[in-house]
């Protein structure tokens, strides 16, 4: 025990002189890290702004299967103009994914090799192409299947809103469905609304989000307090010319270990 305590206090002393590594191990961290969150944070709110202002280009290819969603894509404009008056409803609508802003449409002509070279080059941000008998299947209520082209690895946010393209066309076309066999949409609903709660302070919130976040920092820490002393007892004491001295030692190489 004293040889583990001897080398301990050996290496601590060293490791304490040298200004380098404590700078490495403590105060760039300390600084490192909440650059590191804001930067992200900061990064992801510019994107989703861009999202919003640009919005997204869709191209349609015309090949006689697109009716239907022209007529939706007419009805969604309709919907929202009548709704700009009435902010609550608007957003309502909006967040149950019923109508989704106006992206640009872009009609293409029946050429599915362009696609991918059109989504490249920024033209579009993504294509729809209905198969055959597309319109007859929604027609007879019957289900049908459509292709969306898109790139995952372009902006999050836009993708996020091509999505959302596809789920409001969903929900017109169920809404159509109930309309035609008149049936009260709201049977799928048997809330009226939700309220929700929370008992929690706003300094219990805070603390759980600081909480779930802490552990990974000491982590970090944990782990960058070891690699540099570490490194240190292998190749700084071999460099030095202490390592053999220390393997010489009255001390045992489990002692050495730990110490």
């Amino acid at each position: 025990m004293k040889n583990i305590i001897t080398i301990f206090r050996k290496e601590f002393l060293d490791l304490s002189r040298d200004k380098r590594t404590l700078r490495t191990m403590l105060i760039i961290p300390l600084f490192l890290y909440p650059v590191i969150i804001t930067g992200v944070s900061k990064y992801m709110g510019h994107q989703s702004k861009n999202a919003r202002e640009e919005g997204i280009k869709i191209g349609v290819i015309q090949n006689g299967n697109e009716t239907i969603f022209n007529t939706f894509s007419t009805w969604n404009q309709q919907k929202i103009a009548s709704l700009q008056n009435d902010s609550a409803q608007l957003t309502n609508a909006m967040m149950h994914q019923e109508v989704i802003m106006p992206p640009t449409f872009i009609t293409l002509r029946n050429d599915t090799t362009q696609i991918k070279k059109l989504i490249d080059e920024d033209s579009v941000d993504a294509v729809l192409w209905f198969g055959p008998g597309f319109d007859t299947s929604i027609k007879y209520n019957q289900p049908a299947d459509y292709k969306l082209f898109y790139d995952s690895g372009k902006n999050g946010f836009k993708n996020d809103m091509i999505f959302g393209i596809s789920t409001a066309f969903k929900n017109y076309i169920v809404h159509e469905r109930f309309a035609d066999m008149q049936i009260d949409k709201n049977i799928l609903s048997p809330f009226v609304e939700i309220t929700e709660v929370n008992l929690a302070t706003e300094q219990q919130q805070i603390g759980e989000i600081i909480g779930g976040i802490l552990p990974y920092f000491f982590i970090i820490f944990c782990l960058l307090g070891c690699m540099y002393p570490g490194i240190d007892m292998g190749a700084g004491e071999k460099e030095r010319g202490t390592l053999e001295t220390l393997l010489v030692s009255s001390a045992g190489r489990l002692e050495i270990y730990l110490g």
